[in-house]
């Protein structure tokens, strides 16, 4: 008993008083299986008003290590105890908190006393969920909790319990002194037993004796005895009476708590609820005003257009907007969708057939209008088309808002517009062609038949046909063409003028369509991008880490890329429904000009290199339509241009010459001066003399191996007459 009191008394002074705590029940026990490290399962209450108790697992790594808390537990957390039979002889019971724990008490009794003591603590400190107490004696316990006293649980001075008392000042140094005889080791614990036993016998006997002595006063004792138990006892009873009340205050309390804690919820879900309508009627309600905008507006008129798009983008705005999670569950959300979705269709519906009557009427006004005028200076111009693009910009917002909202429907649009103003364009680019075609071939029609026998090939075969026209052939500049198998084949063979001037009016048209094309097509490019919302590339920005960042712009990059890609393919398939004649027109002309004359291809291939490389440097660049149909034309130009001097080459190795009569200069050398000259003129000044400088050397050697072939087999003139007089003149055109 002392020295459990002693072990307490430590507990108490090294673990307890600093945390403000009270040990008020202590039990030495080992977990279930292990003897060896035992450890000490104590209960306490804090010095708060109501105490909470508390169970801690208090142990020591050795005798000279102060006492430490290694596990705590609040009472509240205890769900179940099993005491293992209320008379059984086993010192085991089991403590279930977050898991059940196994222990073994060092003595019965301790182990009793522990279970008391929780039980007391349970029901003064626990008012509604009160732990499982399984396999004990409730009848004893319930007369212990008689006797409990609960303004104790708060004072860090009262009793602990019945079986247990602090020491008084006098004990303890009498219990200090017969420890100090022991050098404060406790070595023998049954002698020292056995020592306090004796001494505890003496002192008992000594009392008896006393109390024997004085029995007068013993009964009078007692008999004040029982008059302080029945005061104690009408005190307890108005103390029950008064822990009833207070415990109605209490539960009164907590309820009123309870109460105000739900009304403050009720409150803030309110306000909640409340922003939240007030949020969702400013994202769904666009106004009665724009709603009649939307379902009457007149579409013709600029200020109701004005409206009538703020409108639009409006109700796509309320469309959008981001509801919160089950708001679409709404009644009243749901209804407003469906008017949402009245007022698109029904808008879609209008806009559809307002814009389809603007480009039947555009369509119509660009029929019986003649597309081609002249110009101050008598120049050919083609009409511009901007007045019908000044009508409809102020469409193009709601073109953007028509894509995101009907697809189909804009898809539609588009293929209306490139259907009716395809027919346009298509008309006037012909109309064009012919008239410059026309003009080409009215020029020279009064020399129509002079030109019949003026331009020579250089493989002609006569020597009187050689005699009487090469004069001519070199005045009118004649090139290398074989007219005598093309001059039948199409009637556009009559140009007229000499071989430069020819070339030059063919030149001077050919520019002139170059330069009425290209900003025709770009105006109507850059109107269908603007018109038709083709431009507008997603772009998104986002803060993180630097190389997060870097990946992100890089993906932004390569995203943007593949768009405008997109944007670039729709676009071209839309100028290619505007002008679908647009490339068979070029190259019907470009086929005339070839039919009129061959050395028209390298004219031709010069003016459109020139054309593509300034549109290379212009701010529309390579990407605009036109300028991709310029490079498939390039193409065939210069396959023409090939073809030429193919066909001259093959010409020269074909000449053949007369045998009857002396042969003098060959034509072919003759004619390739004129060509030479005409040549250098084209290409002066252009990056095309890579071209001409390899026609040249074709040319140069067919010619040269042609002049070989000649002397060996003329029989009237000596080789080396004709060899002198043909290289002799071969030499003065070539330098």
């Amino acid at each position: 008993h002392y020295l459990m009191a002693a072990i307490r008394h430590s507990l108490q002074s090294e673990v307890f008083s600093p945390a403000e705590e009270r040990l008020v029940g202590v039990v030495s026990v080992t977990k279930v299986g292990r003897k060896k490290k035992a450890c000490f399962l104590c209960a306490s209450v804090n010095s708060e008003q109501p105490p909470q108790a508390a169970i801690h697992q208090v142990k020591r790594a050795s005798e000279k290590e102060p006492f430490k808390k290694k596990h705590t537990w609040k009472l509240n957390e205890l769900s179940f105890l099993d005491g293992k039979g209320a008379n059984s002889s086993s010192p085991d019971f089991d403590l279930r908190f977050d898991k059940t724990y196994r222990w073994t008490a060092s003595s019965i009794a301790e182990k009793n006393a522990f279970i008391t003591c929780l039980w007391k603590l349970c029901h003064r400190c626990l008012q509604r969920k009160k732990p499982e107490f399984e396999n004990v004696d409730r009848h004893r316990l319930e007369e212990q909790v008689k006797g409990f006293d609960p303004s104790h649980l708060g004072s860090t001075t009262a009793p602990v319990e019945e079986a247990y008392q602090e020491l008084s000042a006098k004990e303890e140094a009498d219990l200090e002194k017969i420890l100090s005889g022991c050098e404060w080791s406790i070595s023998n614990v049954e002698a020292l037993t056995e020592r306090l036993t004796e001494e505890l016998s003496c002192l008992d006997d000594a009392n008896i004796h006393s109390i024997m002595a004085s029995e007068d006063q013993v009964v009078a004792l007692l008999s004040q005895m029982d008059k302080s138990l029945w005061e104690l006892q009408k005190i307890e009873d108005k103390l029950c009476t008064y822990d009833s009340l207070l415990q109605e205050v209490r539960d009164g309390m907590e309820e009123m708590d309870d109460k105000d804690k739900r009304l403050q919820i009720e409150d803030r879900n309110h306000a909640q609820l409340l922003d939240e309508v007030e949020s969702l009627v400013s994202k769904l309600d666009i106004g009665h005003e724009a709603e009649e905008l939307l379902r009457r507006g007149d579409l013709s008129n600029p200020q109701d257009l004005a409206k009538c798009t703020a409108a639009a983008l409006a109700l796509q705005q309320a469309v959008d907007a981001g509801l919160s999670p089950g708001m679409d569950m709404l009644s009243a959300v749901t209804q407003q969708r469906e008017t949402f979705d009245q007022l698109t269709w029904g808008f879609v519906k209008r806009l559809s057939t307002h814009l389809n009557g603007l480009f039947v009427k555009q369509s119509e006004d660009g029929m019986d209008v003649l597309g081609v005028h002249r110009s101050s200076n008598a120049a050919l111009v083609l009409r511009s088309h901007s007045v019908y693009h000044r009508e409809l910009g102020p469409y193009s917002e709601l073109m953007g808002w028509l894509r995101n909202v009907d697809p189909k429907q804009y898809q539609e649009l588009c293929k209306l517009y490139t259907a009716h103003m395809g027919r346009v364009y298509e008309k006037e680019l012909k109309e064009f062609v012919e008239i410059v075609k026309q003009s080409l071939i009215s020029k020279s029609h009064h020399d129509k038949k002079i030109l019949k026998h003026s331009r020579l090939s250089l493989a002609q075969s006569s020597l009187s046909l050689t005699k009487s026209t090469s004069k001519e052939s070199l005045r009118s500049g004649g090139s290398m063409v074989d007219l005598t198998t093309r001059a039948h084949d199409s009637p556009t063979r009559s140009t007229g003028g000499t071989g430069e001037e020819r070339v030059g009016r063919f030149d001077e048209a050919f520019l002139m369509i170059l330069e009425q094309l290209d900003p025709l097509c770009y105006e109507e490019e850059c109107f269908c991008r603007k018109f038709f919302c083709l431009d507008k590339v997603a772009t998104a920005s986002s803060s993180d880490s630097p190389d997060g960042f870097l990946r992100r712009r890089r993906k932004r990059a390569l995203n943007a890329q593949s768009q405008r890609a997109r944007i670039g393919i729709t676009v071209q398939g839309s100028m290619e429904e505007l002008f679908p004649g647009l490339e068979n027109e070029l190259h019907s002309f470009i086929q005339f000009g070839d039919r009129l004359d061959g050395i028209n291809s390298l004219s031709m291939l010069v003016r459109v290199s020139q054309h593509v490389l300034v549109g290379e440097t212009a701010d529309h660049g390579t990407g605009s339509y036109f300028h991709l149909c310029l490079g498939k034309i390039l193409i065939i130009v210069k396959r023409l241009f090939d073809r030429f001097v193919e066909r001259q080459v093959f010409l020269v190795q074909e000449m053949k010459v007369p045998k009857k009569h002396r042969c003098g200069i060959l034509p072919c050398v003759s004619n390739f001066e004129a060509f030479a000259i005409q040549a250098e003129n084209i290409v002066r000044g252009t990056d095309r003399r890579a071209d001409l400088d390899k026609a040249y050397k074709l040319l140069m050697d067919a010619i040269l191996l042609a002049i070989q072939r000649v002397a060996r087999e003329h029989q009237k003139t000596p080789s080396d007459v004709v060899t002198m007089g043909t290289v002799y003149s071969y030499v003065v055109v070539s330098t």
